[in-house]
């Protein structure tokens, strides 16, 4: 019996909300994936809840039909905020972490992220601490990926050393992080399933860290019993999250005739096929393929016209700005147990120069479980930069620009992002500033030295921006 916890009772009352409206969320998932379910629905509604087994009231249905609105959608949006507030909950209060230097860290890449990637993303995001990939590569081959894992996977069992490194590597992360560990899962540009023992590793993480992890996969098509296994595993150690990216309106059939509406209640069945309503993230492969493909790009604009959040990101979309330019949701530590690699990351908004929508702050190595904490220390020391050396790169960031205002500064980011900074100098020296952050090729010592007879001042404005996200990180 696994014991009862504040976390795990908050956990049984989101689950409990969850399995409260089992068909209202098969109908959603069936309405925004499937185009004929929709010309189906409203040429026949009862008709065809009847075919696919979606038991919803009868007068919620006709409401529903006939003018779009009903106490379905109440349900549906009751369980959206509940998941919303759960979320933040457990990133922002349970997760969160407590050493003031990860705390600086994490802040200052939060407020750069809300430049580069805007508000509505950057604030919405997890930002989880920490993510084990316990395979190499990905045997499903999305065309749409936005990480461009290599084709086939490799794969660390948990009986053949795997255990013994796994448990060096968390017991590390647990020394680093400390309560942020517990915000780790056990995938990032793979497929969870390609490993045969992933559900050992995941109650391997729970007895360790007292949080069972969260699952994405592709393919619970492929192993049913395995999918059914792990779903009583996620509900008995109460995990928040098991979500399923089904790629096509027939892998979305076949996983609801496979289990029923009450088996996937806590389960996100989450339609990435073609004719979603939802928009793919424009990074790593995908953005790849947008370059042959302009059109598809400018249907996936229109697809963010059904976001709760569009009016307010409308006139700032554009071809070279996306409101997905990244699905990184880390801004930690990302780790491949078969590599043997262990990398400080943040999310970014996908470039030529960060392809996949993060960027990498330092990478280090190990050869035994023995050198898995010297790996992370490492990783920390070279990435995990809390004060711009007088050697850095002192630079505007390239998507920030910014208006002098007398003694106030407006740095304007993408999205809509527009911050004032108020009282940061004269209006001339914050003109002479902005001019040497506008080289892009000074380090700091360069920039202070460059504003004659006022360095002391320049040292601390650019203390401040940096403080606010608008200046260029540093990379080892």
């Amino acid at each position: 019996m696994i014991p009862e916890t504040d976390y795990s009772h908050a956990l049984r009352t989101f689950h409990d909300q969850l399995t409260a409206h089992p068909h209202e969320k098969r109908f959603a998932e069936k309405w925004v994936s499937d185009a004929a379910f929709r010309s189906a629905f409203l040429s026949d509604p009862h008709g065809t809840l009847d075919t696919y087994g979606i038991e919803l009231d009868t007068a919620d249905v006709a409401a529903f039909a006939s003018s779009g609105h009903s106490p379905i959608l109440d349900r549906l949006e009751s369980l959206r905020v509940a998941k919303e507030q759960w979320t933040q909950h457990f990133y922002a209060v349970q997760c969160a972490p407590i050493d003031p230097a990860w705390i600086a860290w994490r802040r200052r890449q939060v407020s750069r992220q809300v430049f580069d990637l805007g508000p509505q993303h950057a604030l919405s995001n997890i930002h989880s601490s920490l993510t084990i990939e316990l395979s190499k590569g990905c045997s499903v081959g999305c065309w749409f990926c936005a990480l461009s894992p290599e084709k086939g996977s490799t794969s660390l069992r948990y009986h053949e050393g795997g255990r013994e490194t796994f448990a060096a590597l968390v017991a590390a992360m647990k020394d680093t992080l400390g309560p942020a560990v517990q915000s780790g899962f056990l995938y990032w540009a793979t497929e969870p399933m390609d490993n045969p023992d992933y559900e050992l590793y995941c109650k391997e993480f729970y007895a360790m860290v007292g949080v069972f992890p969260p699952t994405t996969t592709a393919v619970p098509h492929k192993h049913p019993e395995r999918i059914r296994t792990l779903l009583s595993m996620a509900s008995e150690y109460h995990s928040w999250l098991t979500r399923f990216s089904l790629l096509s309106v027939s892998l979305m059939h076949k996983v609801h005739e496979m289990f029923t509406a009450e088996e996937l209640a806590v389960a996100e069945c989450l339609p990435l096929n073609r004719d979603t309503t939802f928009a793919y993230g424009v990074a790593g492969r995908y953005r790849e393929f947008l370059k042959d493909h302009p059109e598809l790009l400018a249907e996936q604009q229109r697809r963010l016209q059904d976001a709760p959040y569009y009016d307010q990101i409308r006139e700032f979309v554009s071809e070279d700005t996306h409101a997905h330019g990244s699905i990184a949701c880390v801004t930690g530590f990302l780790v491949n147990i078969i590599e043997q690699t262990v990398q400080l990351i943040a999310p970014t908004h996908a470039t030529d120069e960060f392809p996949v929508g993060y960027i990498t702050f330092a990478t280090a190595r190990w050869s035994n479980a023995e050198d898995i904490a010297g790996a992370v220390a490492d990783a920390v020391r070279r990435g995990r930069c809390l004060h711009l050396a007088a050697d850095h790169r002192c630079a505007l960031a390239p998507y920030v620009t910014v208006v002098v205002e007398g003694e106030d500064a407006v740095f304007v980011g993408r999205l809509g992002t527009r911050i004032r900074a108020t009282n940061l100098g004269s209006e001339q020296d914050m003109t002479k500033l902005m001019m040497l952050l506008r080289d892009g090729s000074l380090n700091r010592s360069m920039v202070e030295g460059g504003c004659v007879g006022n360095a002391a001042w320049a040292a601390t404005a650019i203390d401040r921006l940096w403080q606010m996200g608008v200046l260029v990180e540093p990379t080892s």
